[in-house]
């Protein structure tokens, strides 16, 4: 149970397991725990800032470790103690970006409910359109990573909206399925959002979509509606 549990755990999160391992490790050599987590976050940060710079200057498919690790004057010995290729570097910096831009949309510990939810579909259109507003036609495999993660982050997000929630009686559908499908279809209306191929505003969008998304979701839970949810 131990072991399935510990899997589950690394599935979910590897970046808290590769941290951890690098407290423990540190932690054998006698370096106090404050100075452990500051060294963490520093060498992190040195590697984010320099791969933030090259790939304006060379895109994604000409940048390397080697070249990331030269900039943030580390090894690549270190670079791999914190990511395991230059994608993983790409897919946290882009999944703790989004996470920022959800932070500053939604209240802390906002529950779930048709006003948050329509936060959360301004956040994730305006999300997109600033990736793409920065990537050039050869960041395409740039672009197409951050759009995976974009993707995953408000599957995440929406699940742990919904887990806690009483099912909706006779549901058929589960509250991952509902999540699922409600990531996909507020993906998808950003992507295009993102891309420039629509006009109208990121919340005149938002409002469009909300009561078919809301539908969707509704097929596994009851979802809250308070008043003037809709409201600017």
């Amino acid at each position: 149970m131990l072991t399935e549990m510990t899997r589950q755990r690394y599935e979910r999160d590897p970046d808290w397991w590769r941290e951890r391992a690098e407290r423990i490790a540190l932690a054998r050599i006698g370096q106090p725990q404050e100075l452990v987590g500051a060294a963490v976050f520093l060498t992190r940060k040195l590697l984010k800032d320099a791969f933030v710079e090259l790939l304006g200057e060379k895109g994604f498919a000409a940048l390397t470790v080697r070249d990331v690790a030269e900039r943030a004057t580390v090894n690549r010995a270190t670079f791999y103690a914190h990511f395991e290729d230059k994608h993983a570097l790409l897919d946290q910096f882009v999944g703790e970006m989004f996470r920022e831009r959800l932070t500053g949309a939604l209240p802390a510990g906002a529950a779930f409910d048709a006003g948050t939810l329509r936060r959360l579909v301004v956040a994730a259109m305006e999300a997109l359109a600033d990736f793409h507003a920065h990537c050039r036609p050869a960041h395409r495999e740039a672009a197409q990573l951050m759009e995976q993660r974009v993707q995953r982050e408000l599957y995440e997000h929406l699940l742990a909206w919904l887990r806690p929630l009483p099912p909706r009686p006779g549901a058929r559908v589960a509250p991952a399925t509902a999540a699922m499908v409600a990531s996909w279809a507020i993906f998808g209306a950003g992507v295009e959002y993102g891309r420039g191929g629509d006009c109208a505003t990121a919340a005149a969008r938002a409002d469009e979509m909300l009561d078919l998304v809301l539908g969707g979701l509704a097929g596994a839970v009851d979802v809250p509606h308070p008043e003037g949810c809709r409201g600017r």
